[in-house]
């Protein structure tokens, strides 16, 4: 019985330890944005047009 490339491939990875998935993520808190118009007045929820991203110690322009 001829054995597929998978099942080399498969051998190959466990044989070595190598990881295979993803064990952890660490993801940022963006629970305290604020959206802010160039007009200035803010929101949890972006405007339409150019908003003013405050996240923590970042600040950013986008349009929406």
């Amino acid at each position: 019985m001829r054995k597929s490339a998978w099942h080399f491939l498969c051998t190959a990875i466990a044989s070595k330890n190598v990881a295979t998935a993803i064990s952890d993520i660490n993801a940022d808190n963006h629970e305290n944005i604020r959206y802010v118009s160039p007009s200035g007045r803010v929101s949890n929820r972006p405007f339409e047009g150019v908003n003013i991203v405050i996240d923590g110690n970042n600040t950013y322009k986008i349009i929406k």
